[in-house]
């Protein structure tokens, strides 16, 4: 199995995540408090806590599922890859379909199908420290937009030693499997992100200091779990990367520069963080060590993805995102000056 043709079909057997466009999540903000992204009530049978086994976490998420409303009209876009914008070529990549519905319902959807993904893939699939934490957030964020108490997970992840044999263990289709689940779960927790933001906007607002310092004590979380994500993503050999990965994310299959960072959810993101310097100047001076430990997270998970590349690619080995330049940039270069960038909003 060496083709993109392959790799696309793999792909399509995937179930599809629907997750709101980016720009609605944090427009429906509790106004009140400015410390709670809460979104709707579900009744008690669908509470996530309490669970006595992943069976049952798994059933208690299809039934929160059940209860929101069905998202109508999505479907990832098909299309050929040379019509399509950057930010659906990547969604259709990764198979993330979008609603244009503008509702709590939609924000929360997406949190409890990122859950879905979790038990049934992430988790069953690799018992690591990366699907721990992962799962932890996840738990954490649907918990903190449904209003309700953080939620416990008992949980005991395979020794570092499994973790390992399954990666040496993975076969091409895992390779797919965990390439595309771990991008869904990235899009997911990047919403999440989003939607923090916008409770450190509210906080702020409201003049709340243990609001503000949740908020971006979640950010920290969230930004290590981010990089959790993508060690899940890369949970295979890099010989299976450079033959049937990036094969399939170059042309004809993907347009030129094809790279993760073409995810709308991600440039929002960078978008509205961008916005954020002079609240982010304010939550420095009111909560300095939460603040810290925010800035610490985030130059972790650069580093972090510079290992990735490095592993899988070489040190030197140039960016997917770079193709078709005169002189391409080596993936590590180049995340260097995107750290670079995204620091210098907390400076």
């Amino acid at each position: 199995m060496k083709t993109g043709n392959t790799v696309e079909f793999l792909r399509q057997t995937l179930d599809a995540v629907v997750l709101p466009l980016p720009a609605v999540i944090g427009h429906f903000q509790d106004s009140g408090r400015g410390d709670n992204y809460r979104v709707l009530q579900l009744p008690q049978q669908v509470e996530l806590s309490g669970t006595a086994s992943w069976d049952q976490f798994s059933r208690r998420v299809r039934a929160a599922l059940a209860a929101l409303p069905f998202a109508r009209g999505a479907q990832p876009d098909m299309r050929a890859s040379s019509v399509l914008s950057a930010d659906d070529a990547h969604d259709a990549y990764f198979r993330v379909a979008r609603t244009r519905e503008a509702t709590s319902a939609a924000y929360a959807r997406g949190l409890l199908q990122g859950l879905l993904v979790w038990t049934t893939d992430a988790w069953e699939g690799a018992r690591c420290a990366d699907s721990q934490l992962i799962g932890t957030a996840l738990v954490d964020l649907w918990q903190e937009a449904a209003g309700r108490s953080p939620c416990v997970l008992k949980m005991a992840p395979a020794s570092a030693a499994e973790s390992e044999r399954q990666l040496r263990a993975a076969t091409d289709d895992d390779a797919v499997h965990r390439w595309v689940r771990g991008h869904q779960l990235f899009a997911v927790i990047t919403q999440g992100l989003i939607a923090t933001l916008g409770s450190l906007q509210g906080a702020a607002a409201a003049g709340n200091t243990v609001g503000l310092q949740r908020a971006l004590l979640r950010i920290a979380q969230l930004y290590l779990v981010s990089a959790a994500a993508f060690r899940y993503a890369s949970g295979f050999r890099p010989t299976q990367y450079s033959n049937l990965i990036r094969p399939s994310m170059s042309e004809p299959h993907a347009p030129p520069g094809f790279s993760g960072s073409m995810s709308a959810d991600h440039g929002e993101l960078v978008r509205r963080l961008s916005e954020a310097r002079g609240l982010l100047a304010h939550a420095a001076t009111q909560c300095p060590e939460p603040y810290a430990a925010m800035k610490q997270a985030l130059a972790e998970l650069y580093e972090d993805h510079k290992l990735v590349c490095s592993r899988m690619a070489g040190q030197d080995g140039p960016s997917l995102r770079s193709q078709g330049l005169a002189k391409p940039s080596a993936a590590t270069d180049m995340l260097d000056r995107f750290k670079q960038r995204r620091m210098a909003i907390f400076s």
